[in-house]
């Protein structure tokens, strides 16, 4: 389902001469382009009315670079790149210089770039280690 849609009220009378206001309520899952048909049956007309909703659906846009990437190299992940197990596929930071029981820090910046906010959570996936010394 690409989207939910709503009217208030979804039926009734119209009296002659006379208007109903109707608020029509929707809700977009899936970003892209929106292009839909909703129709109105009315009595004793022989076409339904009809009108068309048409979109550019937008969600989460959040990005990550580093210092040393200007930021066209930034890897950015939208809610319309494909996900691999649940997961968006990142780009990796380059460590290229580690060495043993030598701490290294890598800075880069986490980037909202839509108006959704959004919670994070970093956490290492494979091998975490036990402790971050080497055992002696």
């Amino acid at each position: 389902m690409r989207i939910a849609s709503n009217f208030e009220p979804s039926e009734g009378t119209i009296p002659p001469k006379s208007k109903v206001r109707i608020t029509f309520g929707v809700t977009v899952f899936v970003g892209g382009q929106i292009d839909e048909l909703f129709m109105c049956d009315v009595e004793d007309l022989e076409l339904p009315l009809g009108f068309e909703m048409k979109a550019d659906a937008f969600g989460l846009n959040v990005a990550y670079l580093t210092p040393e990437e200007p930021s066209e190299k930034s890897t950015e992940v939208t809610d319309s790149d494909s996900l691999i197990n649940g997961l968006y596929p990142l780009k990796a930071l380059n460590f290229m210089d580690c060495r043993i029981n030598r701490p290294l820090t890598k800075k880069f910046v986490l980037k909202n770039l839509s108006g959704i906010a959004t919670k994070f959570n970093f956490s290492a996936n494979d091998f975490e280690p036990l402790s971050h010394k080497a055992p002696v």
